[in-house]
């Protein structure tokens, strides 16, 4: 095998080996909180850990509250600085630092409609969304954030075709005009603030 041709097949391969080291990462960080809580069975020390695991708990099921230090003291009954101590050697980050992460990868879900299209071009694909997935995310918007926040409904933006073409049949001018109906329908029936983009109003395809 020449050095172009081995070169050409590193370069195919790398992506599979980029994502195989970052699962190889994440095992070898599990496996060493494991170890680090095995090693460390003093009384003291487990109970910090249960309350970290306990505060990963309170922060996922209250990241859109606003949460303080005074606040988490008071719910586990803990001092703060002790408990972001250990919480950064465990968890190689702070307690804020943590709480920001889980509200970006939530804030990154609200987006999912956007690519539930996507084929092998991206967007610019005639691949059809599957209803059932369709389903799951409007019902999420409005479970997940009940109670909770306000959420913004919205069926595309500029970056996108026009929602009755992707969530619609345009085929004949009866069905335009149901399904663009159908869209507006669904969109103001939900709770949260819909967003029409320009000319969607118009039934524009």
């Amino acid at each position: 095998m020449g050095i172009s041709e081995y070169t050409k097949r590193l370069e195919q391969y790398r992506p599979a080996l980029a994502n195989l080291t970052g699962l190889l990462l994440m095992e070898l960080s599990r496996d060493y909180v494991t170890q680090l809580y095995a090693a460390k069975k003093s009384r003291k020390y487990t109970r910090s850990m249960n309350k970290t695991i306990e505060l990963i708990h309170y922060m996922h099921n209250n990241y859109s509250n606003k949460i303080t230090g005074e606040k988490i003291e008071n719910e586990l009954l803990v001092s703060f600085d002790h408990l972001n101590r250990i919480f950064k050697q465990i968890y190689g980050q702070t307690i804020f630092s943590y709480l920001t992460q889980i509200r970006i990868n939530h804030a990154k879900d609200q987006f999912d409609l956007m690519d539930i299209d996507a084929g092998q071009y991206g967007k610019w694909t005639t691949k059809k969304y599957a209803l059932p997935e369709l389903k799951r995310i409007l019902s999420k918007w409005q479970t997940d954030l009940r109670e909770r926040a306000w959420n913004s409904l919205f069926w595309g933006n500029h970056d996108q075709p026009r929602a009755v073409s992707r969530f619609g049949d345009t085929s004949n001018p009866v069905f335009w005009n149901k399904s663009a109906k159908m869209l507006a329908t669904c969109l103001m029936f939900m709770q949260g603030t819909p967003y029409i983009y320009q000319g969607d109003e118009l039934k524009k395809a």
